[in-house]
């Protein structure tokens, strides 16, 4: 990768980091890792290991195959709230993630996404789409 580079771990700018970025939903104000890990359910019996096997969210269950989709709508949520971190990350050529082997979500492709395409990049996924149309019966969608 050549150019100026945002690491977007906790070993670079913290702002971009999963474990720093504070978001409210459903009226928890939490980081988007906490979200990320209090939504995730194992099934009964399963070993509770690195993957959940669904998630839930103000009462709706999610397919585990949603898991980019809520992992990209917390940093949608995150970066619209944030439109002084947006023009911070525009200013940079590519975006890295120190720990990207070890996640099933690659948010430095997440927020190089929102920052260089655009957030309709995002949201207009049929995933996205879908999760968001399940999501509006779970109250205010704070």
């Amino acid at each position: 990768m050549s150019g100026r580079v945002l690491e977007r771990s906790s070993r670079g700018d913290r702002r971009f980091s999963d474990v720093s970025a504070r978001v409210r939903v459903l009226g928890r104000d939490a980081t988007i890792a906490e979200h990320y890990r209090l939504a995730s359910r194992f099934a009964p019996g399963t070993w509770r290991g690195r993957w959940p096997t669904y998630f839930e969210i103000g009462g709706v269950r999610l397919p585990v195959e949603m898991s980019h989709a809520l992992y990209d709508l917390l940093w949608v949520k995150y970066l619209d709230a944030h439109s002084e971190l947006v023009a911070v990350a525009a200013a940079y050529d590519g975006f890295h993630n120190a720990f990207a082997r070890l996640e099933v979500n690659d948010q430095a492709e997440t927020i190089r996404r929102y920052v260089k395409d655009g957030r309709t990049s995002i949201m207009a996924r049929p995933d996205v789409r879908e999760l968001v149309e399940q999501m509006r019966g779970c109250g205010s969608g704070s």
